[in-house]
């Protein structure tokens, strides 16, 4: 009870309104006032609670912040964190 956090923001001042205005009428009103599951710590599983997993995906993360988001273009860092039993025959075979 009582407890609130408001910490891994990208670039931290871009969200600092939007961030501090729903803080506030969290602790205030006790309702942030928006849906912030998108934000929820809680929403993330296993994989993503590594140090190293969590460190190259912010740095990779930061690094295209502005750069344009190209039609199916994947993140490299963390790849690949989880494989199917398939994997290695599919990638044998040219797969990607």
């Amino acid at each position: 009870d009582n407890f609130y956090i408001a910490c891994g923001f990208t670039s931290g001042i871009a969200a600092s309104g939007g961030a501090g205005r729903a803080m506030a009428n969290w602790i205030l009103e006790g309702d942030p006032g928006m849906d912030l599951w998108a934000f929820d710590l809680r929403r993330f599983g296993q994989p993503h609670t590594g140090l190293a997993y969590l460190r190259d995906s912010a740095i990779e993360a930061y690094s295209k912040y502005y750069a344009i988001a190209w039609p199916e273009e994947e993140r490299s860092a963390c790849r690949p964190l989880r494989r199917s039993p398939l994997y290695q025959t599919l990638a044998d075979h040219g797969a990607v």
